[in-house]
């Protein structure tokens, strides 16, 4: 049975969510097509996901049948992990582990968990993790809606279906308005003290008064198109190299102002130095990705995107008590939310706070810039070898590879780092069903001073839904805290 159903969703493009089975919208799909490609009336179809028009979005999500509440089952997607299933279902870690008879946190792609039938909408539900580290979370949370945003993408995100969405709002037509708020399920932690929320907008308010721009902040200068208009579009650098420095590290600089006055969120991590290094940047966008929604085509750019990704993931690892640095800074923005594609600016520079020779300043994809960054972890780590971390943040674009995260280590012909690779195998689980490791020959692993070096390739863009995934700020945070759930896990002392 499990071998059938995975077959009919790949010929078929299937999502399977519990024991409900949606249809993903693509291109060219109507009602009629979808009608009798699944043997539903079209009728049957609009009843159930709650429309009462013939419009379809790429990407919207159709259920094929009414769910059956008697059954108490979920089946376990790619990227999906435990305690994130967990917390979508509303029900306690420990009780799911041991429903399933799980000892470790591994979970594979097909496979069937009994489910506990209660889902309730308490807001301030806590949950325990297996280490008995509380955390408070929400089974509901709010979404605020931004420029080009519609109903359907924002149920896809928050795994709900339109008519659900539709009913938690009492929203009788489909018409929604930027900065209303909506009610929608919880994919990400709900931070008990939400004083702190704004830290992952983007928005500070410093005294480098910010420029608006698709209802993101620029700092000194935002770009002049919109958004990435073509494949190769890119705006060369406004300002002179050590200008854009002095810029990206004013911005870094006050960040760590804002995060050093708030609360932890906990000391697990104190003991820890960690470098995150985001892929490619400045002079090198790295893969450029192209996906298409109701809006019509865009463009992926991998250094923009998993910039953004890695600075979700600084800000938690700070949150939780490490030490921690960027390879690379940008002069102009923090993290941004906006539904437009992010434009290729070639304006990221190295951190040249830990370099001591700035002739190169913009990364660029080379032997010598890649030098750089394994330059500047060896001086933030000052000698020393235990407790610190490498991770480079990175995603892929080949279809040879499986539809899901991939984790790189270190290995060549004569040497393999062993130390690296079993810590891999730790993380493995805490990245969802279907992540895998990769021996492979990365110079930035190389001859890196750092006790534990990986690289996470977080999506591979060429898949369509990891395009589509990586575009929206909300799933980027989720993966963020993906990491650095594990992270805690692996690592994390009381």
């Amino acid at each position: 049975m499990k071998k059938t159903l995975l077959l009919l969703m790949f010929v078929l493009k299937l999502f399977v969510y519990g024991d409900t089975i949606f249809h993903i919208v693509e291109k060219g799909d109507t009602f009629y097509s979808i009608s009798r490609k699944y043997g539903v009336s079209i009728d049957k179809l609009k009843k159930i996901n709650g429309i009462n028009k013939n419009t379809l979005y790429i990407g919207d999500m159709i259920k094929l049948k009414e769910e059956d509440v008697s059954k108490k089952e979920h089946i376990v997607l790619q990227g999906e992990t435990l305690w994130g299933i967990a917390l979508r279902h509303g029900i306690d870690l420990d009780k799911l582990k041991h429903d399933n008879n799980i000892k470790n946190n591994t979970i594979h792609v097909g496979q069937k968990l009994k489910i506990e039938n209660k889902i309730t909408e308490k807001i301030d539900k806590i949950e325990k993790n297996d280490d008995n580290k509380t955390v408070k979370i929400a089974e509901y949370s709010y979404y605020t809606v931004l420029k080009n945003d519609n109903l359907s993408s924002i149920a896809r995100v928050h795994q709900m279906t339109l008519k659900e969405l539709k009913e938690k709002n009492n929203i009788k037509k489909d018409i929604i308005h930027v900065g209303q708020k909506l009610k929608v399920k919880t994919i990400n932690f709900y931070i008990e003290n939400s004083d702190i929320n704004y830290l992952f907008s983007g928005k500070l308010e410093i005294n480098k008064k910010p420029i608006i721009y698709n209802s993101d902040y620029y700092y000194y200068r935002a770009p002049k198109a919109s958004k990435q208009l073509h494949r190769n579009y890119y705006e060369d650098p406004f300002y002179d190299y050590k200008t854009l420095y002095n810029q990206a590290n004013y911005l870094i600089s006050e960040l760590n102002k804002k995060i050093d006055k708030e609360n932890k969120l906990s000391n697990y991590l104190n003991h820890m130095k960690i470098v995150i290094d985001p892929g490619h940047g400045g002079l090198d966008p790295g893969s450029i990705s192209e996906g298409s929604d109701n809006n019509g085509t865009f463009f992926i750019l991998e250094d923009e995107y998993c910039y953004d990704l890695a600075l979700r993931v600084y800000i938690l690892l700070k949150l939780h008590g490490a030490d921690v640095i960027m390879t690379i800074l940008s002069p102009n923005h923090l993290l941004r939310e906006s539904n437009e594609t992010f434009v290729n600016e070639k304006n990221e520079v190295l951190n040249l706070k830990y370099l001591k020779n700035h002739s190169v300043i913009l990364p660029r994809g080379n032997r010598k810039s890649l030098l750089k960054r394994i330059e500047i972890a060896k001086n933030f780590y000052n000698n020393q070898t235990k407790d610190t971390l490498f991770l480079s943040i990175h995603s892929d674009n080949f279809k040879y590879l499986p539809e899901a995260t991939s984790i790189l280590y270190y290995k060549d012909n004569n040497r393999e780092d062993t130390v690296s690779k079993k810590e891999v195998e730790k993380l493995l689980p805490y990245l969802g069903a279907g992540a895998h490791k990769m021996g492979k020959s990365i110079r930035v692993l190389n001859n890196n001073p750092a006790n534990i070096k990986y690289l996470v390739e977080v999506k591979n863009l060429a898949y369509t839904p990891h395009i589509w995934d990586m575009k929206q700020a909300t799933l980027r945070q989720k993966e963020a805290e993906k990491i650095v759930y594990g992270l805690i896990k692996n690592y994390g002392k009381e």
